[in-house]
Formats: structure tokens, C-alpha cells, sequence
């Protein structure tokens, strides 16, 4: 079997294992790093998470629960939250109760909570509406002015400041002690549970996307060697492309779907879109990746992209993966862009495979040179 019928049979399963794998992982991993609803989606369904970051700026059609080392609710939730966090922060809406295991939780000015807030935490701060009961084991307890509370309130705190225009529709009453059942258990299962699932799905997020970089590479190592070039030699260049294209695709797809005709056209731009920041982000492992090998004179295509994608993998666990994978799409992206342009001017040809060496130039094709 030649070589070249050998790669494109390796292309081909690359590809049918990363469709079949790439979608579902995207629909059920909830893991690792930031975890988003954006303004103006809607999630259907419970959300249950193991994450850094939580934010909920869209709305979240159920409850959420989970893990996380923050949680930021701007738009609304059906349900109920319940949550082992950092910290828990409410600017939005919760139809149902807040049940929160954390070191902060906080209802702000203009936030709802339609069910109960209970709280065992380091503090809890009230200054939005709560239609049902509080509920506090807190280390500090701080109900402001704006605060509206329409059942009871019961506390046990170590520091309570309550002000004068807070309204309590119920009884107000504190305890020497309150045992609250958040309905999260933070220790045990879950706790375990959180920490191997974070792992996990580093592990399986970096295999897909190394699948990715291997079809990548085997389908074009002209054109993945210039890319890494592009991005290695031209880094600010291509991070300025990156942002451009980033930006400016979204609003040529906005501008097509204004007609009815350019709606499936610009759905289908759309899916082509987020192909292709995945396929940036992989880019950007690998231009980063071998640059970091370089740096130890070590030159390895498969070893950078491995490298590159190991690093955002692991930080995704502590939280920094996101900010960085953000990084590595916008260097692939930008990388990409200028080599397709360079490609398009009639410059393909030049750039080595990918892994190999670059052709001697004529005069060293000669031989020896006189000194």
C-alpha cells in the first residue's frame, strides 16, 4: 500500500471519529474551565456542572447544580440552583430556590430569587427580592436596603447588619446555631467526584482535539507546515488577523440571514464557523507547541501539537484553560487567515511538510563551497 493511499485512509478515519465524537462531547461535557450560557441562548434542560467558572447570561430552561469555583447568574433560570461554590452571585433570575454550600453568596440590587435562599456559607449578602424564606448559617450576615424578603428570615451569624429599609414580609429570628441542607453534598462523593470529572474531561478534550490536529496535518502538511510558520514568525500579525476574522464573520453572517433566502445559508456559514475556530484553536496549539520545543532546540511536529494541546488541557482543571484556549484560536485563526491569502497569491509550494526539513537552496546543492 503506498504511503499516500495510507494517509488518506487515515484522514478518513480520523474524520469519521471525530464526528462522531466531536458533537457529543460538545452537548455533554460540562467540565473544566468556563462553562457558558451566552445572552440570547436558551439551554434546555437541567445543567449539572464541574467547572472554575459558571456564567448564565442567557437562560437556562431548569435547574443547576453542581461544583464550581464561581457561579454568576445575569439571566434567568427556571429552576432551582444548587451549588458547592467559591461563591454564588445572583444578578438575574431564579424562579425556584437557591440552595448554596460557599465561601460568598449574594442576591444583588435588581436580582430575583422566586423560591427560598438557603445558605451555609461565610457570608451572605441580600439586596435583591427572595419571595420565599432565608435561611442562614453564615459567618456574616448583610441585609441592605433595597432588600425584600417575602417570608421569614432565620439566621444564625456571627456578624448581622440589617438596615433600617429592609423589608421582611415574615418573622425575623436569630439562632445560636442552624444546620442548612443545601441539597449539594460538598464533601465525599461529589467532592471526589468533581476533581476526577475535571480530569476527565481534560483527557477526552485533548485526544479529540489531537485527532483533529493528526487529520489536520495527514489532509494538508504543506499547508499546516506554513500555518506554523505564519503563526511562529508573525505572531502579532496573526493575532491581529485573528480578532479581525473572528469579528467580522459572525456580522457577515448576521448581514446574509437579513433575508429569508440567506437564512439556511448563513446557518450553514455558522456551523462552518465554529469548524473552523476548532480547527484554529488546534492550529494554535501547534504553532505554540513547537515554539515551546524550540526554545529546548527540539523540533517535533506531532510532538509540539501534543505539547501544545497538554498545556490548556491541564490548566483547564485550575481554571485558567479557558483564557488561554481563547488565545491559542485567535494566533490559529489569524495564522490560518494569512496563509490562505499567501496560498491564494500563488505562494503554496514553499513551506516543507510538516516534520520535514526544508529543501537545500541551489547553491548549496552544488556541494562544498571554497572558503
Amino acid at each position: 500500500m503506498s504511503s499516500t493511499l495510507l494517509r488518506r485512509l487515515l484522514v478518513v478515519v480520523l474524520v469519521v471519529t471525530l464526528l462522531a465524537t466531536g458533537p457529543a462531547s460538545a452537548q455533554s461535557v460540562r467540565g473544566g474551565g468556563t462553562v457558558t450560557v451566552p445572552a440570547g441562548t436558551v439551554h434546555e434542560g437541567d445543567l449539572t456542572v464541574v467547572s472554575g467558572t459558571v456564567i448564565i447570561d442567557g437562560t437556562v430552561d431548569g435547574s443547576i447544580e453542581g461544583v464550581a469555583g464561581s457561579i454568576v447568574v445575569s439571566g434567568t433560570v427556571t429552576g432551582d440552583v444548587g451549588a458547592a461554590a467559591g461563591s454564588v452571585t445572583i444578578r438575574g433570575t431564579v424562579e425556584g430556590d437557591v440552595e448554596s454550600a460557599t465561601g460568598a453568596v449574594s442576591v444583588l440590587d435588581g436580582a430575583r430569587v422566586g423560591g427560598n435562599v438557603e445558605a451555609g456559607a461565610g457570608s451572605l449578602t441580600l439586596d435583591g427580592a427572595v419571595d420565599g424564606n432565608v435561611r442562614a448559617g453564615v459567618g456574616t450576615l448583610t441585609v441592605g436596603d433595597t432588600a425584600r424578603i417575602g417570608g421569614d428570615l432565620t439566621y444564625a451569624a456571627d456578624t448581622v447588619a440589617i438596615a433600617d429599609g429592609a423589608q421582611v414580609d415574615g418573622t425575623t429570628r436569630q439562632v445560636d446555631s442552624l444546620s442548612v441542607d443545601v441539597g449539594v453534598p460538598v464533601v465525599g462523593d461529589l467532592a471526589l467526584f468533581g476533581v476526577f470529572t475535571g480530569w476527565v474531561f481534560a483527557i477526552f478534550g485533548f485526544l479529540v482535539n489531537f485527532l483533529l490536529g493528526a487529520a489536520l496535518l495527514l489532509a494538508g502538511p504543506r499547508f499546516s507546515a506554513r500555518v506554523t510558520e505564519t503563526g511562529r514568525e508573525t505572531a502579532v500579525e496573526s493575532g491581529v488577523a485573528g480578532i479581525v476574522t473572528f469579528l467580522a464573520i459572525p456580522v457577515v453572517l448576521v448581514i446574509v440571514a437579513i433575508t429569508i433566502i440567506g437564512i439556511p445559508l448563513s446557518l450553514a456559514g455558522l456551523f462552518g464557523y465554529l469548524l473552523l475556530l476548532w480547527a484554529a484553536f488546534v492550529y494554535g496549539a501547534l504553532i505554540t507547541g513547537t515554539w515551546l520545543l524550540s526554545l529546548a532546540d527540539y523540533d517535533s511536529t506531532w510532538g509540539g501539537l501534543a505539547l501544545g494541546l497538554l498545556v490548556p488541557a491541564v490548566l483547564s482543571v485550575v481554571w485558567l484553560g479557558g483564557i488561554l484556549s481563547f488565545l491559542y484560536t485567535l494566533l490559529g485563526l489569524g495564522a490560518f487567515v494569512l496563509s490562505a491569502l499567501a496560498v491564494r497569491r500563488g505562494g503554496d509550494g514553499e513551506a516543507p511538510a510538516a516534520g520535514q526539513q526544508p529543501p537545500p537552496d541551489e547553491e548549496s546543492s552544488e556541494g562544498p563551497q571554497p572558503a
